[in-house]
């Protein structure tokens, strides 16, 4: 049985159509199959216990039909006439019936006058649930039937002659119920337009996501064909050269255990948003709690945000990867420093940290400006975000010189990390080291990455007792 109704429910939809069109169709079809067993239902229901008269429980049945045929019509092509008619059938039999009801001669009370009225107010929200906002036409038309047969509802019955007055009862209040009504009517369309509209809006983001994502994959593709490419170049040329035969080789195993490491790491962190994406659009899909949905629109909003985190890093590594880092200029510590300083200072303030510098040994140096400015800003940033909860954090900042080289240290009292155990993996992408760690783990591996770049070396010393210490080691050289 459940397998029928599933069958029943996709009729119409075709892999032609746009996901959101299917999904309506679906949609659309689940609401005239659950009013179609509602109604049968209540048929029997209502004619064992009170005896209706035939002439409503045809037009029960005649409902009943008309929701059903929605679906055929949706299978032979007719998705538009059958939503409409979906309204239409259900709106106009609703007011039609209590009509027929009141003048079938059967006790009537004033509830008779409500109860109706309730349902037609939930079933205007019909064609919200099966239209998408850019239907304004098709949208327009099924709403505006809908709040006719709602705001007409007296003037039918009246015309009848079976108005609430007609039928005896006294209530002077009782025309102010369209009131009422109408504000009822207000608020349900105007809540549900609102979620509608910002599930669709999400939706369209989402699908420029996918689209991006499956670009950047692409490219990735691209630039791993590449260097499959050239790995074998150079074993072409590790053959040619039976002198450098041993070092070679074992620079290309750590090159390919790397990159192996690299595109398993990648693919397994951008599962996990993108999972939850699609997991979160399938709970919006069938939920009808308006706070829920909210809720899943909040976490839906922060996986989006996780995986644009990671696309932006892979793009500043393929970034790095491309430059050459050949024009250099004369860079000042003290000016780098300064803008470091100013777009951290809500943070230093925040966290009560206690910042000294020293740049006289080695003030300037020839390098490439705005890699000068991220190396410090990182290192600062590192040391924050690793602080002892229960200390003040201190950071010192300073340079001197080795040789023709220059030192960068920053030295930090903070929660430090155990190299005996992740020394190996300091410098590799996606790897975190203390629970409370945030960002997508790509920092440090950036920075290697730049300092490499600029033919130079980092190296670090921590404990858990004393803090960190990390050395960046640059040459001072104009070209």
């Amino acid at each position: 049985m459940f397998k029928f109704f599933k069958r029943l429910s996709i009729y119409g939809t075709s892999p032609g159509y746009k996901t959101w069109e299917n999904r309506n169709i679906i949609i659309a079809n689940n609401i005239a199959l659950c009013i179609a067993v509602l109604l049968s239902i209540f048929i029997i229901l209502d004619y064992f216990m009170y005896r209706s008269s035939p002439t409503v429980v045809a037009i029960f049945v005649s409902i009943v039909m008309l929701n059903v045929s929605t679906l055929f019509l949706s299978k032979y092509g007719y998705i538009r006439t059958s939503k409409f008619l979906l309204t239409v059938a259900n709106c106009s039999g609703m007011l039609i019936m209590t009509i027929v009801d009141k003048k079938s001669g059967i006790a009537i009370h004033d509830a008779y006058f409500f109860l109706p009225r309730t349902a037609l107010l939930l079933l205007c929200i019909i064609p919200l649930a099966v239209y998408q906002l850019e239907e304004k036409v098709a949208l327009l038309s099924s709403m505006l039937f809908g709040l006719l047969t709602l705001v007409l509802f007296d003037p039918f019955h009246y015309l009848f002659g079976v108005d609430y007055y007609q039928m005896g009862f006294q209530d002077d209040k009782y025309y102010f119920a369209n009131v009422v009504f109408f504000l009822y009517y207000s608020f349900l369309i105007g809540s549900f337009g609102f979620f509608k509209k910002n599930i669709e809006s999400f939706e369209k983001k989402n699908l420029l996501l996918v689209h991006s994502l499956k670009r950047k994959t692409e490219t990735v593709q691209a630039q791993k064909v590449d260097l499959e490419s050239k790995n074998f170049i150079l074993e072409k040329l590790i053959s040619e050269r039976d002198k450098d035969l041993s070092k070679v080789t074992e620079e290309l195993f750590r090159y390919n255990q790397e990159l192996l490491e690299y595109s398993y790491t990648l693919s397994h962190k951008i599962r996990g948003p993108v999972a939850s994406v699609l997991g979160l659009l399938n709970l919006i899909e069938i939920t009808r709690s308006p706070s829920d949905i909210k809720e899943y629109l909040k976490k839906l909003e922060q996986s989006v945000l996780a995986l644009d985190n990671i696309i932006y890093d892979l793009n500043n590594i393929a970034d790095i990867q491309q430059e050459s880092y050949q024009a250099r200029d004369l860079v000042y510590f003290r000016e780098e420093f300064e803008k470091v300083m100013n777009h951290l200072r809500p943070r230093i303030r925040d966290f009560n940290v206690k910042i000294s510098d020293d740049f006289k040994d080695a003030p300037e140096i020839y390098s490439v400006q705005e890699k000068i400015y991220y190396l410090l800003n990182e290192l600062v940033t590192n040391a924050i975000q690793f602080r002892k909860p229960d200390h003040q954090l201190e950071i010192s900042v300073r340079t001197y010189r080795q040789g023709n080289n220059i030192v960068v240290e920053v030295r930090d009292n903070g929660s430090g990390m155990d190299l005996d155990t992740y020394g190996d993996d300091l410098f590799k992408p996606f790897k975190r080291f203390h629970p409370d760690a945030s960002g997508t783990g790509l920092g440090l591996y950036i920075l290697k990455l730049i300092v490499e770049k600029l033919q130079g070396e980092i190296i670090a010393e921590s404990s858990r007792k004393f803090g960190t210490i990390f050395k960046v080691i640059l040459k001072n050289r104009l070209n």
